[in-house]
């Protein structure tokens, strides 16, 4: 289905200025499960992902996060979202049966450029910056594109998920998710 102009909203000006685009670095797919434990099946069973970072318990955000990649390190990083009960702001999205390919994310060292260049090429945020404990506090704001796909954007120019080969996953204690 075509996306028509007026439904972009572009500011053509700004999104085909040369500085424009910040520098973004893609950092993973995001995949809504209703439990960790089964999507990690899934695709340890469908694409071989049996590198796991530790369970990642976010209250303020509403969701558990694990991050998983194939044990060569070549494709993407996946994280798998878990709602934290009813209230998450996810929940709706399981119970009608949509939304399981959620996002994709990418890291920013400047998140206030990052979202202006989003804004001008049509995106719109769905809430203000919140901070995310799977990447230290740094805050994570998601956009809504004119495709109809979110992009989520990490406040955080460097960083790298810790992932550990499938019999050693745990849930990480309050406040030590990133100890190396």
């Amino acid at each position: 289905m075509p996306i028509s102009p007026a439904f972009c909203a572009v500011d053509e000006e700004k999104a085909n200025s040369a500085d424009a685009v910040p520098v973004l670095v893609f950092d993973h797919l995001g995949v809504i499960v209703e439990e960790l434990a089964g999507g990690r099946e899934f695709l340890r069973l469908s694409l071989g992902i049996s590198r796991w970072s530790a369970v990642i318990e976010d209250d303020g955000l509403g969701v558990d996060v694990q991050f998983g990649a194939a044990p060569s390190g070549v494709g993407p990083v996946y994280e798998l979202v878990a709602p934290r009960g009813e209230a998450s702001p996810i929940a709706g999205q399981l119970g009608r049966g949509k939304g399981a390919l959620n996002h994709v994310a990418y890291r920013t060292a400047d998140l206030a450029a990052s979202a202006a260049h989003l804004r001008s090429t049509g995106c719109f945020a769905t809430a203000e910056p919140q901070p995310a404990v799977a990447y230290g506090g740094a805050p994570v704001q998601f956009w809504v594109s004119p495709l109809r796909f979110l992009i989520e954007l990490i406040g955080k120019g460097e960083h790298t998920h810790t992932l550990l080969e499938e019999s050693s996953i745990w849930t990480a204690p309050r406040g030590l998710e990133h100890q190396r």
